[in-house]
């Protein structure tokens, strides 16, 4: 492993199947508790299961059984087989990834990392375990990075100070009055409007009359009389109009 402020213990059973390593896991007894767990997906022997649905079933009670366990854990993808279908080995990953996902549990890929035309990657003796430097050396390297990704703090959240309120703006209320605007009566309601009596008005037009008809002065009713004609009642000392 390279060297650093991390220690690793390892526990590993050569050929065990998925279900054979959860009984080893139930009943292991480790001097301390573990900051973090990996669990390599999920061991050399990718054949012991007869289908992929069963392989993944496997993989998910070791993986609860682990979890159960220990606080933090995390899953790093098995390194590819030279004796083993590709195909079969990316449906076995997918389902792999599925049921970590489901957990909530990171799932880390390496197979990009192992190019299968790479063969001096693998020990040539079963095309299965990986050569001793440079298959393994990439390996511990991927194990380690994963270990520091798992316990690294995150960064504090950013304090995202308050924005001021911006003050509200008062608005006083104006009246807008729309419509006809009425001329202002004369403040004498005993005034009175005259017209000329030499003056014709034009078609419309209307004849002044006194502002209040009912309000008449004693001394102009004694000039008219009573029975004297329209045209006949004008203000005293104007002659009437003569008639043709």
């Amino acid at each position: 492993m390279p060297e650093g402020c991390l220690s690793f213990g390892f526990m590993s059973t050569p050929g065990a199947s998925a279900s054979q390593l959860w009984t080893e896991v139930q009943h292991a007894v480790l001097p301390r508790i573990p900051e973090a767990v990996c669990l390599l997906a999920p061991s050399n022997n990718l054949t012991a299961s007869r289908t992929v649905i069963e392989a993944a079933i496997d993989f998910a009670k070791l993986l609860t059984t682990v979890r159960n366990r220990w606080p933090k854990v995390f899953v790093v993808d098995f390194p590819p087989c030279l004796n083993v279908e590709v195909s079969y080995q990316d449906l076995l990953r997918q389902e792999f990834h599925h049921v970590a996902a489901r957990m909530g549990v990171k799932y880390s890929s390496v197979a990009e990392t192992f190019p299968l035309t790479q063969l001096e990657q693998w020990s040539r003796k079963d095309d299965v375990h990986l050569s001793d430097h440079e298959g393994m050396g990439i390996l511990a390297q991927l194990l380690w990075s994963a270990a520091m990704q798992q316990l690294e703090t995150p960064p504090p959240a950013p304090q995202v100070s308050p924005r001021p309120s911006q003050p509200l703006r008062k608005f006083s209320p104006k009246l807008v009055v729309v419509g006809d605007v009425l001329a202002p009566r004369s403040p004498d309601p005993f005034q009175w409007l005259f017209f000329s009596p030499f003056q014709v008005s034009q078609p419309g037009e209307g004849v002044l009359l006194p502002a209040e008809p009912s309000l008449v002065q004693q001394r102009n009713l004694a000039c008219y009389g009573r029975s004297l004609p329209f045209d006949s009642l004008l203000p005293c000392g104007l002659p009437a109009l003569s008639k043709e």
